[in-house]
């Protein structure tokens, strides 16, 4: 008898005995089972979303969340909401492996049959409105129009720190706007905290009043109505600044309607991925807590690789992003191809919401420390109408610095209508943290920052603002970015202080109206202690008007010229600005630039950043309404253009192929730094696609 050995890779065996699962959760079913099948019963799948995740452990494990979906077998079948005050804060801590990541996703992940999972900071109520019946005094005091048509809840508890209610959840989803006062709660889901008791600084407190009428008859019968839950994260990164969560990705989800973050981290992170998700309406007061992704309780071990892609970020009242660095610690990673928009829009949020509705914020804790951001990137995002709006009015920058940051990556983005495209901002009372310092900003493409609101500036260099003379900015790198119609200046610098270094090259600033675009008033010194070489300057019929200021010198178009000495470095020559018209593609909606356009071959490669070898390349923009920039042109001719776009010309084609694109001059040949196209929402990933699969599929069955 033939024996015959078989031998296994060790590695296979080992995949073998730590990968478990897939695992299921399911909110319909009336009872936990041990969660390894989708149907309930026995074996079925967990209620919560907390015994689920408790079942991982090992590498390349899948939690299945099911969502929206009918009946089928022994389940009821579930509406797909996970609400916080049913289903608990979601606390994980929880290690992969190195390319083998634990994955929490929605049933059916990556099909076209997805289905759709909702995390809410809610808690849904059949019963706990009063009706008004009295509005000249009370609770319902000041409340006009027709009296019974507000309704008020009220929490049994008053937690000046938690039992704050901000608003309600109407019968669809979506929430009601927040008002300053009950005297304007005059429409149809307008809704304001009562100022009596338990009311917490002049905002909201334990009770809630709401105009449901007369859409709504009675609250307490409606489904679907409930108000927020306390003010609760909903998913929570680690238990404290000791834990670590690492190779884990969370995809596909959509957060929504919450009264603090819908991601908080505590702890460190390796190799976490947070993509493909939909966060909306987080909702606080003006201290800017309602930032959808936290990453700020960060451990001793830092930020290793931290994935944040192809979100869709929306509707709340502060920044969608909240960064912040340990102060002895890397923070590594990239933010990309997220699209970020409506931050701060009184129309769906209400007057009377606060907080700092940004698009972005990084920073360090505390404003203490190292600040080191060198290892991550913020790239290929578009970010759009983030402003300024509500109590304090604060916000709507698109990318905020909050000082120290240090080595940050800023590139291949397009801001639209932002109330400020860059702002480094020095914070803390600390001088020896008061820097910007090593940062390279490039590529990047910002149209009409202000023209929604806010202070209009596309780089915005500012100091405390309070006579402090620390403000330090040094060797910072602003190269290739092109900035369209500001409402405020292009450049400016508020505050003196250390200003050192800082190289600001082939930037292509236009006004369709005279106006000053650089304002730097840092005064020069002898010597290049900041550098304006190889811009491009122009407003239409300026004349006489002064469209730059560097220290005392002042610079009307006709000043403008290559010969200028312009930055009173007494490089002369050396710094081949001009003012001339860029001669876009189209000067109210395309900026990519014209064969013969004056940026064309102006640009240097002197200290260029060296991760710039492609003009931009931003893959979403084409996705919203706006022009593709997914370019990704190397150099042309041996000398770059000015500007965020690199003109290069088609070859002569013998045929209309699929790659052809009927705009002057740019390929749109798909390359390998672009990947695949797609104008899916977020939350869709192709079916092939293959994360963290080693013997498995990563999509769902």
């Amino acid at each position: 008898m033939k024996r015959v050995m078989v031998f296994f890779p060790l590695a296979l065996l080992a995949a073998q005995a730590w990968a478990g699962g897939p695992y299921y959760v399911d909110p319909g079913c009336s009872t936990s089972g041990t969660g390894v099948s989708d149907v309930c019963g026995r074996t079925g799948p967990k209620r919560t979303l907390s015994e689920g995740a408790e079942l991982l452990s090992a590498q390349d494990e899948i939690l299945y969340l099911r969502g929206t979906h009918v009946a089928h077998g022994t389940c009821p079948g579930t509406t797909g909401v996970y609400d916080v005050f049913t289903h608990g804060q979601w606390n994980i801590v929880k290690s992969g492996a190195v390319g083998h990541p634990i994955i929490i996703q929605p049933y059916r992940y990556g099909r076209v049959d997805q289905e759709t999972v909702y995390l809410e900071g809610i808690r849904f109520t059949s019963s706990g409105w009063t009706q008004c019946s009295d509005c000249s005094s009370g609770v319902c005091a000041g409340v006009p129009g027709t009296c019974s048509d507000v309704w008020y809840y009220q929490t049994a508890t008053c937690d000046r720190s938690q039992d704050r209610l901000y608003f309600a959840r109407k019968p669809d989803g979506s929430i009601t706007r927040k008002r300053p006062s009950a005297a304007q709660i005059t429409a149809t889901y307008d809704a304001v905290g009562w100022s009596g008791a338990c009311n917490w600084n002049g905002d909201s407190g334990n009770t809630l009043l709401v105009r449901w009428g007369p859409t709504v008859t009675n609250p307490n019968t409606t489904k679907g109505i409930g108000v927020n839950h306390r003010r609760t994260d909903l998913l929570e990164l680690g238990t404290s600044s000791s834990s670590t969560n690492a190779n884990l990705t969370i995809r596909g989800l959509t957060f929504r309607n919450g009264a603090r973050c819908a991601i908080q981290s505590q702890g460190n992170l390796t190799n976490v991925t947070i993509t493909r998700n939909t966060f909306s309406k987080f909702i606080d007061s003006e201290t800017g807590s309602a930032r959808p992704v936290t990453i700020a309780v960060v451990g001793s071990g830092g930020v290793n690789n931290l994935q944040v892609t192809e979100n869709e970020f929306s509707y709340s009242t502060s920044e969608g992003i909240h960064t912040e660095s340990h102060p002895s610690a890397r923070f590594t990673g990239v933010f990309a191809r997220n699209w970020i928009h409506d931050m701060g829009d009184v129309s769906v949020l209400g007057d009377g919401m606060g907080g700092t509705p940004n698009c972005t914020t990084l920073g360090t804790a505390s404003n203490v420390g190292s600040g080191d951001y060198s290892g991550f990137l913020v790239e290929g995002n578009l970010m759009e109408r983030c402003t300024p709006a509500g109590r304090g009015g604060s916000g709507g920058k698109a990318i905020l610095l909050e000082s120290p940051v240090d080595g940050i990556t800023v590139r291949d983005n397009v801001f639209v209508a932002v109330g400020s495209c860059f702002k480094l901002a020095i914070e803390g009372k600390n001088p020896a943290y008061h820097y910007h310092r090593n940062i390279q900003i490039y590529n990047n493409v910002c149209i009409a920052p202000g023209s929604a609101g806010g202070d209009g500036k596309c780089f915005w260099f500012s100091g405390r603002g309070d006579g402090d003379t620390s403000n330090t900015f040094t060797n910072n790198s602003i190269y290739n970015n092109t900035c369209i119609n500001p409402v405020g200046d292009a450049f400016t610098s508020t505050e003196s202080g250390n200003y050192a270094g800082n190289l600001f090259r082939n930037n292509l600033l236009y006004s369709s109206s005279a106006k000053k675009l650089i304002n730097w008033t840092v005064p020069a010194s002898a010597g290049a202690q900041n550098q304006f070489q190889h811009n491009l300057i122009y407003a239409p019929n300026a004349g006489t008007t002064v469209l730059a200021q560097v220290g005392a010198l002042t610079f009307s178009c006709a000043r403008i010229l290559p010969g200028s000495d312009f930055d009173g470095s007494a490089n002369g020559t050396a710094d081949q600005n001009r003012c001339q018209d860029p001669l876009f593609v189209s000067a109210a909606s395309d900026y990519h630039i014209q064969s013969n356009s004056p940026a064309k071959d102006h640009g240097t490669s002197t200290e260029m950043p060296a991760g710039r070898t492609t003009d931009i390349n931003n893959t979403i923009a084409a996705a919203h309404r706006l022009p593709s920039y997914a370019d990704a042109n190397p150099i042309q001719g041996g000398i770059w253009d000015i500007g965020a776009d690199e003109y290069a010309r088609l070859p002569a084609p013998t045929t209309l192929g699929s790659n052809w694109s009927p705009r002057c001059g740019h390929s749109h040949t798909k390359t390998a730094k672009e990947g695949p196209l797609s104008t899916s929402s977020p939350r869709q990933k192709p079916a092939s696609y293959s994360e963290g699969q080693s013997r498995k599929s990563a999509s769902s069955p």
